[in-house]
């Protein structure tokens, strides 16, 4: 995006200057089509037939309401709530990198405004939002928000890790991590009033909670995937590495993708950085359960070619092997190598029987990274 593209993306949410810092000037300093849209943000009714000074009284009196400022509160995410009460506690403007796009939900809501200072943005809670503030129960605030951001984590971990369960699943989980249980009713409730912000996870008709991916027009996808799950057992990791899914960007750093990772870097003469970001790539194709041809086409679309064919067919059994051990949603969380295991466990007994591998924590890592085994893959 350049720099044209980026002004043009957050004018909207900019005023050229304040020389107060009140709810009347903020509001009187924008453009009715901007007070519409907060006036829409605040469900106000009969906002169409307003006028602008209309609009801005109802407004004064809108966002200041306690509910309201309640449910804002609630709403927010980490980094805006940070920020939000980081504000509080300034008496001025506070410059700051972010873009006001950042922030468009609270902009829009009319709880914070957005103004050029010096050339560069500025940001600021209007007086009287301050004053109403100051009296929420801000432990009660804290508190709530605590359980509602976990049991949405618990739910966006779920279909991060699985792409499709049973909301009855994700409860029982959670109740196996938390020592106060929560209802599938107390789930459906916090999911539906924080479904005002966009969550990576939907309520299928079918009775599922699903990833995002299967909205667009990929329905047929979901029913595959529902039918290969059909009698299947779900992978039921930690609590930690549970949580951890919660993250969208989070995967497993398996030996296998780090030896993969290593390759990349030794062999193919790739930078760290490059490298990480080619297993991030690499590691989603391989969950997506993709094809060889497109793994090569990332390394085809970095310029990146192979020396001769022995490199190329360590790199294929490499990816390969990583395939085998990676999570996919089609087998319910679980790898394939883990499926097979399952299925033969007196093969697998057996193999372990024959090659007993132990690796003491000083010894060279597995992984052939040069580092010993305690501060490597141990690690």
């Amino acid at each position: 995006m350049n720099k044209e593209q980026n002004i043009a993306m957050n004018r909207d949410y900019v005023l050229e200057s304040v020389s107060e810092f009140g709810l009347n000037h903020v509001f009187m300093q924008q453009k009715k089509d901007s007070l519409m849209q907060k006036a829409s943000a605040n469900a106000i009714v009969g906002r169409s037939k307003m006028n602008k000074s209309d609009l801005v009284s109802a407004l004064k009196e809108a966002v200041v309401q306690p509910e309201a400022l309640q449910e804002m509160l609630l709403l927010m995410h980490s980094d805006e709530f940070s920020f939000y009460q980081e504000l509080l506690a300034s008496e001025a403007v506070t410059v700051s990198e972010f873009m006001p796009v950042k922030f468009r939900f609270l902009i829009d809501k009319g709880v914070l405004v957005c103004v050029m200072q010096e050339g560069q943005y500025g940001y600021f809670i209007p007086l009287e939002l301050k004053e109403a503030l100051k009296k929420q129960d801000w432990a009660q605030v804290n508190q709530t928000r605590a359980y509602e951001q976990l049991v949405l984590d618990y739910m966006s971990a779920a279909v991060h890790l699985y792409g499709a369960c049973k909301p009855e699943r994700v409860v029982d989980i959670y109740n196996s991590h938390q020592a106060d249980p929560i209802t599938l009713q107390a789930m459906r409730s916090i999911s539906r009033t924080h479904s005002i912000r966009q969550q990576p996870f939907v309520w299928h008709k079918k009775g599922y909670l699903i990833d995002t991916y299967y909205e667009d027009g990929k329905m047929s996808e979901l029913e595959e995937l529902l039918a290969k799950l059909k009698d299947k057992p779900y992978y039921l990791p930690n609590q930690e590495e549970f949580h951890a899914y919660a993250n969208p960007v989070y995967y497993e750093m398996t030996p296998q993708l780090h030896r993969l990772k290593l390759f990349i870097q030794k062999e193919l003469e790739q930078r760290e950085g490059i490298a990480s970001l080619m297993m991030g790539n690499i590691q989603l194709m391989l969950s997506w359960e993709s094809g060889m041809e497109e793994v090569l086409n990332e390394l085809t679309d970095r310029g990146i070619a192979f020396q001769d064919l022995n490199q190329a067919k360590k790199f294929v059994s490499l990816v390969s092997d990583a395939a085998h051990h990676t999570r996919v949603w089609s087998n319910g969380g679980y790898t394939a190598a883990e499926l097979s295991e399952a299925a033969n466990p007196a093969k697998t007994a057996t193999r372990q029987h024959l090659n007993p591998v132990k690796i003491g924590r000083n010894d060279a890592c597995y992984c052939g990274s040069g580092k010993k085994f305690k501060k490597c893959c141990s690690a």
